[in-house]
């Protein structure tokens, strides 16, 4: 129990709806409708949290937006670019957002696979262009 409080608290919430998609595909064939409605819970928990990062993501958008007004030349111009990527990566995840809504029991592995690389990426992506924004706002 403690190595499983040690976990980062952005992987905990995957980690979890991991081990309950796992729970879903070792139920029996004879329970379909146990299993869709498990699968339904686990969707709606999934897309809560692709939710959160692209909200995260447009928090720092809107941040950035407001260093870009006061920006002039080529820090202005290096802000939009990281602004852009930002813009990329809430555009990943809403596609993701998009396949989980879509996703079936038959589906769901690959499905679930996909969103936490996906998400994964994405959060690491906008910590790295963050402190990359920070850097060019303290030279």
């Amino acid at each position: 129990m403690k190595n499983l409080l040690k976990l980062k608290p952005n992987v905990f919430p995957m980690a979890s709806m991991l081990l309950l998609a796992l729970f879903l595909f070792s139920c029996g064939g004879g329970q379909r409708q146990v299993q869709e409605d498990r699968l339904e819970e686990v969707k709606e928990d999934t897309e809560l949290q692709l939710r959160q990062l692209k909200n995260d993501i447009d928090d720092r958008i809107s941040d950035l937006d407001d260093e870009i007004e006061e920006a002039e030349g080529e820090l202005e111009e290096e802000l939009k670019e990281i602004r852009d990527e930002l813009k990329a990566q809430r555009e990943r995840i809403a596609v993701e957002m998009e396949k989980v809504e879509a996703a079936t029991l038959e589906t769901w592995e690959d499905v679930l696979g996909e969103v936490h690389r996906t998400y994964q990426d994405a959060r690491s992506k906008t910590v790295e262009l963050m402190q990359e924004a920070s850097e060019k706002l303290n030279q």
